[in-house]
C-alpha cells in the first residue's frame, strides 16, 4: 500500500483514488456482461465474485507463506497457518463457474512444493451444482439430515427438523460439510 501511495501527491488523491477504484470494482461486479480480467489479491476479493479465477503460484512458502514457518510459538504458527486457509477458501470461493490455480514445479531455478492447502479442496463442479435439484435428501454435518426446499444457482434453502436455513451449495462442499443422501 505504501508504494502505491507514492504516485499520489496528497493523502486526498490517494483516497480519492481509493474510491474510484473501489466504485469501478462494484460497477464491474454488477455489469455481468462486461469482459475484462482483474489482477487483485486474496485479501481484496473478498465479497466479490468471478466468472473464472486463476490463482497463481499457488505453493509452500507463498500460501502459506514462508514468514508463517518462522513463528517459534507453535500455537501461534498454527493459528497463522489457518488463517492463510482461510484466506486460500476465500480466494477460491471467489469463482462462479471455474476455478484455476498454478503451481509451479520450479521457482527462480529451485524445486517448490505445491501448497498444502491444495489438497483440501473439494470444489463442486458446475455439473454437481445442477445435479442438485429441489426435492433431494442432503445430509449436513452441523444440521444433519434435510430436503433441498428451493434453489437459486449455488444458493439452497435446505428444510432441517428444527427449521429452514439457505446455505452456499459451493461453500459446503469445499468445507466437506454436505453430501445427497
Amino acid at each position: 500500500m505504501e508504494s502505491s501511495a507514492t504516485n499520489f501527491k496528497t493523502i486526498k488523491d490517494y483516497l480519492e483514488h481509493i474510491d474510484r477504484v473501489k466504485s469501478e470494482l462494484v460497477d464491474n461486479k454488477n455489469n455481468k456482461n462486461t469482459d475484462g480480467v482483474i489482477f487483485t489479491t486474496m485479501h481484496s476479493a473478498k465479497g466479490l465474485e468471478f466468472k473464472n479465477v486463476y490463482i497463481i503460484g499457488a505453493n509452500e512458502g507463498t500460501i502459506p507463506h514462508e514468514k508463517s514457518y518462522d513463528i517459534e510459538d507453535d500455537e501461534k504458527k498454527i493459528e497463522q497457518i489457518e488463517e492463510e486457509r482461510r484466506l486460500m477458501y476465500v480466494a477460491i470461493t471467489r469463482a462462479e463457474e471455474n476455478l484455476y490455480i498454478s503451481s509451479p514445479i520450479n521457482k527462480y531455478g529451485k524445486k517448490v512444493s505445491k501448497s498444502r492447502f491444495i489438497d483440501d479442496i473439494k470444489a463442486p463442479t458446475k455439473k454437481e451444482i445442477e445435479q442438485i435439484t429441489v426435492g433431494d435428501k442432503i445430509y449436513h454435518k452441523k444440521f444433519k439430515e434435510g430436503t433441498i426446499i428451493q434453489k437459486d444457482g449455488s444458493s439452497i434453502k435446505i428444510r432441517f427438523s428444527d427449521g429452514d436455513r439457505t446455505l452456499d451449495y459451493k461453500v459446503c462442499m469445499v468445507k466437506n460439510m454436505i453430501w445427497k443422501i
